[in-house]
């Protein structure tokens, strides 16, 4: 079973780690969403992905099914990879306890920004250290492209996108930045936004959930950049960009995008005090982390977005 990190940080008996979990996991809407599986001291998790069913049919009174198969489930093992960072500070403003623990605190936030940023464009292919993320994960049926060389969003396609996770709307997640929002909202509003309760818009213009599935905006990285932005390449465009639909879950047997952590219900995130070296007080602040993708279909892409009506 599975569980998300605030829930694991109300079981954490330590004060400091708790405290250190709540940002790491308020200060990024995915990892608010994500449910980790705790994988204690192991350095990976085995799993098994299905891809295709079994045969189904008929018989006659007497007779035997046809030979159907067995189905297709194909064992996965994921690793974790590490991640965090050295706070280092003087040693003597070090002595202020509430100095040290406000640069901890921004080590944390800068770590929940990075996770979320990787959680798209992690790539074992770009740095043998990192976890892949979606962008390397998502292939071909999971994938659809507005145009070959982008295209306008179009919310019948959208909705195609949605019905290729399995699972009810509620269970699912439309991931997308700031911009791409604005453009969904204008797209509804421009196709007759009178059909949609008031309840499902914050103000006049940013709806909140599309086909009953909520909206999570993602937000900047650690250096101040929107993680989704209209700043990818299809074709001959590099000003496209992407909405992903995801479903989040709580059961390790279930069709669901997941987080795996050393640790996770201690905190994930280990904090090592070091002492004084030289002049330096440092803390070393890490934790082991990645994804788990446990149905061919849980996450599916919808990419080459212009930002654009036409």
């Amino acid at each position: 079973m599975a569980e998300q990190l605030i829930q694991y940080a109300v079981m954490t008996p330590d004060l400091k780690r708790r405290g250190v979990v709540e940002i790491f996991a308020k200060k990024s809407p995915i990892i608010e969403e994500l449910f980790f599986i705790d994988l204690l001291d192991a350095m990976g998790y085995e799993y098994d992905v299905e891809g295709a069913l079994p045969g189904i049919g008929f018989r006659a009174l007497n007779g035997d099914y046809d030979s159907q198969g067995a189905g297709v489930v194909n064992p996965v093992k994921e690793g974790t990879s590490i991640m965090g960072g050295l706070v280092t500070a003087d040693h003597r403003k070090a002595k202020n306890a509430a100095y040290k623990a406000s640069r901890i605190a921004m080590k944390i936030k800068a770590a929940s920004a990075y996770f979320t940023k990787m959680f798209f464009d992690g790539s074992t292919k770009t740095d043998a250290r990192q976890f892949d993320g979606l962008n390397r994960r998502l292939k071909s049926a999971n994938i659809k492209y507005a145009g070959a060389n982008g295209g306008v969003l179009d919310l019948d396609d959208l909705s195609e996108m949605i019905d290729r996770v399995p699972g009810a709307a509620g269970e699912k997640r439309l991931l997308m930045g700031s911009a791409m929002r604005r453009r969904l909202g204008s797209l509804i509003r421009a196709a007759g936004a009178t059909v949609i309760a008031m309840a499902e818009w914050e103000g006049e213009i940013k709806p909140k959930s599309f086909d009953g599935v909520p909206i999570v905006l993602i937000g900047e990285d650690e250096s101040g950049n929107e993680i989704l932005d209209f700043d990818e390449t299809r074709g001959n465009s590099s000003v496209t960009g992407s909405i992903y639909c995801v479903r989040f879950g709580q059961d390790t047997d279930g069709e669901y995008l997941q987080g795996i952590a050393n640790h996770a219900a201690a905190g994930v995130f280990e904090i090592d005090e070091q002492g004084v070296r030289g002049t330096t007080d440092q803390t070393l602040v890490e934790g082991q982390v990645g994804l788990v993708l446990q149905h061919p279909k849980c996450a599916v892409r919808y990419a080459g977005i212009l930002d654009a009506n036409s």
